[in-house]
């Protein structure tokens, strides 16, 4: 009965601390009151739920990766899970990095438990959406989360280990994002390797800006490379593997630069 007790304290505690963080769908900003930057710093990073190769569990260590950049897209996060202690990890990680985050979840547990994608951001999310993608039958389901930046739209998604559900989702994110005029960021954990009919089909639309970043798993000997950052209307600068083992992965991070002030997209 105590450990009950202990759960139910928790749980409590942490839907407070999420009411206190800032987690609207929508946020008023002026659009043309957002300035484009010069450049921009992309993280795409599995953080495996915040446990690393060690099995500890330590979003701080997440935090101090992901802060170096000005966009993250993060896979395999957790919200009020009892495997990590009914944690509000979405918005811990806003709070520790001071960036503001939009969440969308994969699918839930027991009504409160969820988990998904997240997207964090140094400038103002302006609204954000979530997207549940094909799945067959009753498998694992899947998701892409858009958030809205005003100028840059960003797409974050981690998909199928199954390559036939793959192809589906890959089918529907490319309906989804085919309408999208101006700078748009897609990236996650797409679970298949470069030469696959998966990402093919998706470098039909886009650029993968990490070409020759290298591999990003498994995060103690990196062999192979599932995880990307694919951009339109983007000029990709430079693309890098940060060294880490805070995570099964190893997080992918890319410098990208708006076109030309005029350009017509």
């Amino acid at each position: 009965m105590a450990k009950y007790k202990k759960v139910l304290f928790l749980l409590v505690l942490n839907i407070i601390w999420g009411m206190l963080t800032v987690e609207s769908e929508t946020i008023e900003n002026d659009k043309n009151l957002l300035s484009i930057p010069e450049r921009i710093i992309v993280i795409s990073y599995n953080i495996h739920i915040g446990k690393g190769l060690d099995n500890k569990l330590d979003l701080e260590r997440i935090a101090n990766v992901i802060s170096q950049a000005d966009i993250v897209g993060l896979n395999e996060v957790d919200k009020y899970a009892p495997r990590t202690y009914i944690m509000n990890q979405p918005g811990r990680l806003a709070h520790l990095t001071g960036m503001n985050m939009a969440f969308g979840p994969a699918f839930s547990k027991f009504a409160v438990w969820k988990f998904g994608n997240v997207i964090l951001s140094k400038e103002p999310i302006l609204s954000y959406r979530n997207h549940l993608l094909p799945r067959k039958g009753k498998r694992e389901r899947r998701a892409m989360l858009e958030a809205d930046l005003g100028w840059l739209k960003v797409f974050v998604t981690h998909l199928s280990l199954d390559k036939e559900e793959r192809n589906k989702q890959v089918d529907e994110i490319l309906r989804i994002t085919s309408n999208v005029k101006g700078p748009i960021i897609l990236m996650g954990d797409f679970n298949a390797e470069p030469n696959s009919q998966e990402i093919q089909k998706i470098k039909r639309h886009f650029i993968d800006a990490g070409i020759n970043a290298g591999p990003t798993i498994p995060a103690n000997n990196p062999t192979c490379r599932i995880d990307y950052v694919f951009v339109r209307n983007l000029v990709p600068v430079s693309a890098s593997v940060i060294d880490t083992k805070a995570s099964d992965h190893r997080p992918l991070k890319v410098i990208l630069k708006p076109l030309k002030l005029g350009t017509k997209y």
